[in-house]
């Protein structure tokens, strides 16, 4: 009895134990939509397809279904569609002779930076240099009025009218 428990138990902890298998891919943000694939796309036939972007659905291919949200403009079989660079995530679940599940990451990476960005960064180097000179600037002044004052003050005191 005891052994046909532990076997049952060992059992379902075998079922329950899928292994999980992800991997990330990097892919080149362009204007526009933007068109992410699963590589290996005979990998996921028959198998349920989940797409999210910051752990929010965004679309799902599974047999007989699809769900498509936005940035989601089209989804089908190991493929979206997207409106934009986003990162997303698909997770892919078969249940055919074991349970596997695997996860890709799609990262999107900019090419090139958006003009605004370039202004910020020249706009707060700008600051830094004003901030740079202005300080510099009242130093000089302030040495200036020093000495100024510094050199007045012997002059009385070696002026021609001291008895």
């Amino acid at each position: 009895m005891i052994v046909r428990v532990l076997f049952t138990l060992a059992s379902y902890s075998y079922v329950a134990c899928a292994l999980v298998s992800e991997t990330t891919m990097n892919y080149p943000c362009q204007e526009g939509s933007q068109v992410l694939k699963l590589e290996n796309a005979n990998r996921a036939i028959n198998c349920e397809q989940s797409w999210t972007a910051d752990s929010i659905p965004i679309g799902s291919f599974m047999s007989g279904s699809v769900e498509c949200h936005s940035p989601c403009i089209t989804v089908t079989d190991g493929e979206i569609v997207i409106s934009g660079c986003v990162n997303a995530t698909l997770t892919v679940i078969c249940n055919q002779v074991h349970v596997t599940e695997f996860r890709t990451h799609y990262l999107g990476i900019q090419s090139n930076p958006l003009p605004l960005q370039d202004y910020k960064k020249t706009d707060r180097h700008h600051y830094g240099t004003c901030a740079c000179v202005m300080l510099l600037l009242l130093i000089f002044v302030g040495f200036s009025i020093q000495h100024c004052i510094s050199h007045q003050c012997t002059v009385r005191n070696t002026g021609p009218n001291q008895i």
